[in-house]
């Protein structure tokens, strides 16, 4: 939500022939100076004007033990890049198992839905095969068969066919 305008000076575009103060101001932070040491300038060239905000920017970097803290801060940084890193990976990998349960849970209702039409076809099968055994053994009735021939023919016990009677 900064909303605020900005300028961005690429201080090694800046031409060799400084014009004006603040292009010999910015000639300071110029990153070509950078040494072996990171974040530490070498710097050149310094303008005569400036040479006391030179000095006083050279300071820390003479101090042995701010050096160090330099260098504790890169490893940090180092070691809680590679946690974040890690971290990272581990929440991806956290969330394709998330997607994987929510696409099996997906498939297992598919699958019981599946199952569960088949034993509603089935129980409907079922009950369109006993309607018709009854159909049958109603007319083997009405044509003067026994019980016992029509349990045998259509496989109805006797309480059944004697429920048609």
């Amino acid at each position: 939500l900064l909303t605020h305008k900005m300028r961005i000076i690429q201080v090694r575009r800046l031409l060799d022939d400084r014009r004006s103060r603040l292009e010999k101001f910015l000639t300071l932070f110029n990153q070509a100076w950078v040494s072996s040491r990171n974040y530490i300038l070498d710097l050149q060239e310094v303008p005569e004007e400036f040479e006391d905000v030179a000095k006083y920017l050279q300071g820390p970097v003479q101090d042995e033990a701010f050096r160090n803290k330099l260098k504790a801060e890169e490893e940090l940084d180092l070691i809680f890049g590679k946690q974040e890193a890690a971290m990272a990976k581990v929440e991806q990998e956290l969330e394709e198992v998330k997607e994987q349960i929510v696409i099996e849970k997906q498939k297992t209702a598919e699958a019981e839905q599946k199952i569960e039409e088949a034993a509603q076809k089935a129980a409907a099968a079922e009950q369109r095969e006993k309607q018709m055994k009854l159909q049958f053994a109603q007319f083997l009735l009405e044509n003067g068969r026994s019980v016992d021939e029509i349990v045998e023919q259509t496989g109805l016990t006797e309480a059944e066919i004697t429920a048609l009677q």
